[in-house]
């Protein structure tokens, strides 16, 4: 857990993962709900605000909205893309929510990366880290404008601007 994390108007974290990452070895809540048909439909969606013209966000600012057993329509436009989880994965092993990467692109430019269309993504809301082979990564930030290489204790990390855009 990060330090700082249950400070201020935080109480605590619920865990999204699967149960085999649960360090209590318990069935997650949104699984067993899930099990126990408790949902309309078995989904869950974010959206997440992102204070792009904000030079100073307080740290209590408006975070998103996490919806349990659907979607809410009324923020997003569009078709929603329903991807199974990648094959590796099953509901009995499972750890992280990994898709199949289809495309990697910043700023509307595609980025190739060496592994293709065989690499494989994490879907996290709690990381703010960005992990995958060392020419894939250096080629997404190497994308980025502005972006630099971090030396050091830091050398494998880059910085950017957080104007930038990473879809």
């Amino acid at each position: 857990m990060s330090d700082g994390l249950v400070d201020g108007d935080t109480s605590g974290i619920m865990g999204l993962a699967f149960q085999s990452l649960a360090s209590t070895g318990a069935v997650p809540f949104w699984q067993a709900l899930t099990n126990a048909g408790q949902f309309a439909s078995p989904e869950m969606s974010f959206w997440l605000t992102r204070f792009l013209d904000v030079s100073n966000p307080t740290d209590d600012e408006p975070g998103g909205v996490f919806t349990l057993g659907g979607t809410n329509s009324t923020l997003f436009t569009g078709d929603i893309e329903f991807l199974d989880l990648a094959a590796t994965s099953s509901a009995n092993s499972a750890t992280f929510w990994l898709l199949q990467m289809s495309s990697l692109t910043v700023n509307g430019q595609n980025v190739q990366i060496s592994t293709g269309d065989a690499a494989l993504s994490a879907i996290d809301t709690g990381t703010t880290l960005i992990g995958g082979p060392t020419d894939g990564v250096q080629a997404l930030y190497s994308a980025i404008s502005g972006s630099q290489a971090l030396s050091g204790q830091m050398e494998g990390f880059f910085a950017y601007r957080s104007s930038s855009c990473v879809t």
